[in-house]
This record gives C-alpha cells, sequence and structure tokens, in this order.
C-alpha cells in the first residue's frame, strides 16, 4: 500500500538520524504490478553514454558514502567472541606489487586472500569474516584496497601471517579504536577514485554478506514515539540542507557512542516499531 510522509529515521549503531522533508513523498508497495524492466549494458565507448555515466556516478556518490558510512556504524563493534566480547574493527590496506590495474583480476586476487583468510581462522572453507571495503587506484595505476574488518579475531604474529597469505605485494594492518571515527575512515577513498573510468558500472563499494543493517522508519507515528523517548540530556546536531527532489531538509543526528545504555533500551522500542 501506497502513503505520503515528508519524515524518515534512519538508525545504525549508535546513530540516529531523523530527516523532515519540506516537500513529501510516497512510499511502499504499489498494488499495481510493476513492468519488467529489460537491463542495457551501457556502451562507454560511446562519448555521451560515458559522459552521462560519470556525472551520473559524480552525482550519486555522496549518498553511496552515507549508505557505506550507515553501514559501517551498524557493525563496527557489534560483532562479538564466542565470550560476548566486542570486536575491534580491523582496518586493512591492501597493494600489489606488480602494476594490475585491471579490477576484475584484481578483485578474483582478494577473494583468493580472503577464503585463505578464512581458512587460517576457521580451519576449513566456512565463509567467516564480515568485512566492507572501497577500491582507490594508485598513481601507477595500480589497484589498491582499503577494507575494514568487523570480527577479526587475535591472530599471532598477525602482520608476517597477513603479508603471506596476501602474498602479492605491501600491506598495512591498523587496529581502529575510536569508532567514532571508523566510517568516515574508510570513506574517505571513495571521493578520490570517483572519476576513474573503471570504477563505472561497478558499485562505489563491496562488502560480505550477512551484515548488520542499518534500519529505517517511515511512519511519522513510529518515529515520534522514537524520538520522544530519547533522552533531553543527549543533545542532537542539527542541520539544513537542499534537495533537487524534496527541497528542504531538516536534519537531526543522535550519537549514543557514549550513552549505550541509553541506545539499548532505545533499541527495544525500535524492535516492536518495525
Amino acid at each position: 500500500m501506497r502513503k505520503l510522509t515528508n519524515i524518515k529515521l534512519i538508525t545504525s549503531g549508535n546513530i540516529i538520524e531523523l530527516f523532515e522533508y519540506k516537500k513529501g513523498f510516497v512510499y511502499g508497495k504499489s498494488e499495481k504490478k510493476s513492468e519488467t524492466r529489460i537491463k542495457i549494458k551501457a556502451d562507454l565507448d560511446n562519448p555521451l553514454v560515458f559522459a552521462l555515466k560519470l556525472e551520473n556516478r559524480k552525482r550519486t556518490l555522496q549518498s553511496s558514502k552515507s549508505a557505506l558510512k550507515r553501514l559501517i556504524n551498524a557493525n563496527a563493534g557489534h560483532w562479538k567472541d564466542k565470550n560476548g566480547k566486542p570486536f575491534m574493527p580491523i582496518f586493512l590496506n591492501l597493494t600489489f606489487a606488480e602494476n594490475i590495474t585491471n579490477i576484475q583480476k584484481a578483485n578474483y586476487a582478494f577473494t583468493k586472500f580472503k577464503q585463505r583468510l578464512d581458512y587460517e581462522i576457521t580451519g576449513g572453507k566456512k565463509s567467516y569474516l564480515k568485512y566492507a571495503g572501497v577500491i582507490e587506484f594508485q598513481k601507477r595505476g595500480a589497484v589498491h584496497y582499503h577494507i575494514i574488518f568487523f570480527n577479526m579475531p587475535f591472530i599471532k604474529n598477525v602482520y608476517d601471517k597477513m603479508r603471506k597469505i596476501w602474498g602479492k605485494g605491501h600491506i598495512i594492518i591498523n587496529a581502529i579504536k575510536d569508532l567514532q571515527t571508523v566510517a568516515s575512515y574508510i570513506c574517505k577513498y571513495m571521493t578520490k577514485s570517483e572519476v576513474d573510468e573503471r570504477l563505472l558500472g561497478q558499485k562505489s563499494y563491496f562488502t560480505s554478506k550477512g551484515l548488520l543493517k542499518p534500519v529505517e522508519i517511515l511512519d511519522r507515528g513510529k518515529i515520534e514515539n522514537i524520538i520522544n523517548n530519547i533522552p533531553e540530556f543527549i543533545k542532537p546536531y542539527e542541520n539544513k540542507f537542499k534537495s533537487d527532489f524534496c527541497e528542504e531538509i531538516k536534519y537531526k543526528r543522535y550519537d549514543f557512542a557514549n550513552h549505550k545504555d541509553e541506545k539499548e533500551k532505545l533499541n527495544i522500542l525500535l524492535e516492536y516499531n518495525l
């Protein structure tokens, strides 16, 4: 059933975002049968198609960065070991010694690396690691990976083992202790590669299966019920900005990083309102 709203709430990890739109929009499934759409592969050799694709990627980059930030916020610090202790995110930087510029070839090497790393951790072929990553290109044109692992356990002599498992070049490993900066830490690399034609038709970021998803609520009554239960001492960051589709948007962002007990209380309310 289609409904009209001018408000949206998104929760991802310790973050709650509230959007109030000057111009409303319709949401929900239409009762009419949707028409079958046929996907046609774009001809990037056509200068006009190439220009349109490039412009579209630039236009959607910010929304892609926001989506990745929410996904990271929803997962960083929320995966736990067998004792119930949260894993701290691990940031991994992978480079090729060989000048590999082909994305498909590089992605194949990364897939094999991830499989070997899963085997090192589990002792079997089980797909274990949860992650999100972006591609960047070095000045020489080589593919370069920036990845966050959300559930990486302790590995003795981790640097030597990871370098051996990768086996393609240089690696950098960093544990991220400040969860509030995790999302920004990796999303900054998306901007650097936005105009590279090799990324046209490719996803702006890549992820493992089974990640925790941000939750979106559009029903005004449910949203007001949640917002009214946020303690007054948690002050939101507020802003206003323009949108081509919904005109002016009022934005509030509540950060519960230092108020996790309050967020746990809200999570019960959030589950009830889904």
